[in-house]
């Protein structure tokens, strides 16, 4: 009989908030034997029920395999509160996800059995441990007379005194969650560009960030963008996201911090961010350059005056006047479209008060 991997996630409950958080949990448990290794994943999930869910991947195990065969899986317990030894097993799931939408203080409890192939020493191991306030009670189906062992980080449970076929209970107690623990969430600027920048220490089934702006002068966040996240991560993990071309305003930031499972919370910049007016007449490289047929033009002006902005060939001929009239200072940003152009080389020229200053642009068609 080959040998059962069993995948599912782990998905813990928030005592004091209606909102399940979901963490992926990984119990790697092996007999010592070079094949006796197996790795489970067990959680709770707002949408299980005690039977099988096939929208999660339920199904029933297969009956237990011959002697020798290293084996381990979870049992369904229907949720019991406390060791009851004669209801022995229930059922076999494939993945072992528990019902978590009610307030409760009373630890999840998650039933293992496993049967020992060639070796002879049975180890628990966790290499990533969920954070904050949670523990895992390793208690055999004896009521703890040969095991009673509590985990609160990452590590290893060694026995070797085990049967062939033996169960453990382990009871899952969790609270505050934090999907992701923020380190800082601060902001650069040049010019009107703004380049936000988050760090953070924890990410627990994080999908990303969904960056949003407002304009403090109106009432509705705009969606910028979205930036993924690295899932799940014990590590610090730094991000950024560049926001430019701003007008003159305060402007305020937030992240909405997504879960795979469509949960969120926002991550506010404390801080108002502030587009000031430029002190001096500039006119920015065009992007994209080279470009075909549209690019964007961009300049910022320091006071209210009159303005032309021209598209010239190489031999100084007049193609286009952009712009033509009085404006007021602050940033621009011009659509060029080069449909009616040939590929080649073109100036583009910003005259502003007595002012004028040009650059260099390039049609590739």
């Amino acid at each position: 009989m080959k040998k059962i991997f069993i995948t599912l996630i782990f998905c813990f409950f928030i005592s004091n908030i209606s909102i399940s958080q979901f963490v992926k949990m990984p119990l790697i448990i092996s007999d010592g034997s070079a094949l006796g290794v197996d790795t489970l994943f067990f959680g709770i999930d707002p949408l299980a029920t005690n039977g099988i869910d096939a929208s999660f991947g339920e199904q029933e195990l297969p009956p237990p395999p011959p002697s020798g065969v290293f084996d381990i899986r979870f049992i369904d317990t229907h949720l019991r509160d406390s060791i009851e030894f004669a209801q022995g097993i229930i059922q076999g799931l494939e993945k072992d996800y528990r019902q978590g939408n009610s307030l409760t203080v009373t630890p999840r409890t998650h039933e293992v059995q496993f049967k020992k192939g060639s070796g002879n020493v049975i180890q628990f191991n966790f290499p990533f441990f969920p954070p904050h306030t949670f523990s895992l009670r390793f208690v055999d189906l004896f009521g703890g007379i040969l095991l009673d062992t509590t985990f609160t980080a990452p590590g290893t449970l060694t026995s070797n005194y085990f049967n062939i076929n033996d169960k453990v209970f382990i009871y899952a107690n969790y609270q505050d969650l934090t999907p992701v623990e923020l380190l800082s969430f601060s902001h650069s600027l040049s010019g009107n560009n703004v380049l936000l920048k988050w760090i953070t220490s924890i990410e627990i089934n994080n999908s990303g960030y969904e960056v949003q702006r407002k304009n403090n002068s109106e009432d509705q966040w705009k969606v910028l963008g979205f930036v993924e996240s690295n899932s799940n991560s014990i590590n610090v993990q730094e991000y950024t996201y560049s926001d430019n071309n701003l007008k003159t305003g305060t402007y305020s930031y937030r992240l909405k911090q997504i879960d795979f499972n469509g949960n969120f919370e926002y991550l506010n910049l404390n801080e108002f961010v502030f587009i000031g007016n430029p002190n001096s007449v500039q006119l920015f490289q065009n992007y994209p350059n080279p470009f075909n047929p549209n690019t964007k033009i961009s300049f910022q002006l320091p006071a209210t005056g009159n303005l032309e902005l021209s598209i010239f060939d190489t031999k100084g001929m007049l193609i286009e006047n952009i712009l033509n009239g009085e404006f007021n200072e602050g940033y621009y940003n011009i659509n060029f479209s080069a449909e009616n152009l040939a590929s080649g080389i073109y100036f583009y020229r910003l005259n502003f008060n007595g002012n004028s200053v040009s650059k260099k642009m390039i049609v590739s068609k």
